[in-house]
């Protein structure tokens, strides 16, 4: 008892286990957030991206080595068992050995079962798609202006600094587009949309209304189509201009030698559309290229086309 309290004693003057800053969300906490954050939730509806979620290695990695040393156990119990069985004689004895002995190899199985289990869903979660930077920076964390805590009544200081890298800790149930010419748009967008809010706070402030910053934003289906349509009118821009190029160029023989070049003009931006907008870029160039005959048609002769 002297050296138990000695011991207790010592460790009076070391420094106190650090406690969490902020308190541990309950479940009405939780209830609150998902109140708050109910616009999050609509859009992750349809965006699966911005569906964030913690892959939990250090809570997996404990349970995987509590099964671990549970399926050693289960297996040293077996073990025990046969060397028992090995050395034992008599029928009685070795039908109640042999008993236990299918009794430990069940559990064995058990443990095994649950353990294979768990490096299944673990290698999942450790497999799963990463959060893109933008994802994070400009659709995830535009939602910690709603309130203190994220979705999950978490501090949003767990997701990391706005800017900074994504923690590995954390995957998206969907992958963005992986597209340059998509993400440049979405960045573009992002932009305009905060020089706009930038723009607006500022005549609230001159004019003397209420100067409280008020962050808009381009939401769910709507940002989805903008950037398709823009997709597309770059991608028929560069078709139209390879056309009006064409046209413009009087010599065959220069002509025969400028038409590879233009077709790959044509072809390179739709290899850098999304899927869905290639659909909508085929459909807006199966209707042009029957606009360009029936003008042609109704001309009679091509030369006189402007």
């Amino acid at each position: 008892m002297a050296e138990h309290a000695s011991s207790t004693d010592s460790n009076m003057g070391e420094n106190p286990p650090r406690l969490p800053v902020h308190p541990e969300p309950d479940s009405l906490d939780l209830f609150d957030c998902f109140s708050k954050h109910e616009e999050y939730f609509k859009e992750a509806r349809n965006r699966p991206e911005i569906d964030i979620r913690p892959r939990h290695f250090l809570e997996r990695n404990k349970r995987a080595k509590f099964y671990e040393s549970k399926v050693r156990s289960r297996w040293r119990a077996v073990e025990i068992l046969e060397i028992e069985l090995k050395a034992t004689r008599g029928p009685r004895s070795r039908e109640q050995i042999t008993a236990e002995w299918e009794i430990a190899m069940v559990e064995l199985d058990k443990s095994l079962h649950k353990y294979s289990e768990i490096n299944e869903q673990d290698t999942k979660a450790a497999r799963a798609r990463p959060v893109h930077k933008f994802i994070m920076d400009h659709m995830f964390r535009w939602f910690s202006d709603v309130d203190s805590r994220a979705p999950n009544a978490e501090q949003w200081e767990s997701f990391g600094e706005a800017g900074g890298p994504v923690p590995r800790s954390y995957f998206a149930l969907r992958a963005p587009e992986n597209n340059g010419l998509h993400r440049l748009i979405l960045r573009f967008l992002a932009a305009a949309e905060e020089c706009c809010n930038n723009l607006q706070y500022r005549h609230n402030k001159s004019s003397g209304n209420n100067a409280k910053k008020q962050r808009k934003r381009l939401t769910g289906r709507t940002l989805e189509l903008i950037t398709n349509i823009l997709e597309c009118m770059i991608a028929a821009g560069c078709f139209a201009g390879a056309v009006i190029a064409l046209y413009y160029i009087r010599s065959t023989r220069i002509k025969l030698i400028v038409v590879p070049f233009m077709s790959l003009v044509c072809a390179v931006p739709v290899s850098f559309l999304t899927k869905q907008s290639q659909g909508l870029f085929t459909l807006m160039a199966g209707i042009w290229a029957v606009l360009v005959v029936i003008v042609f048609l109704q001309a009679g002769n091509p030369s006189s086309v402007v």
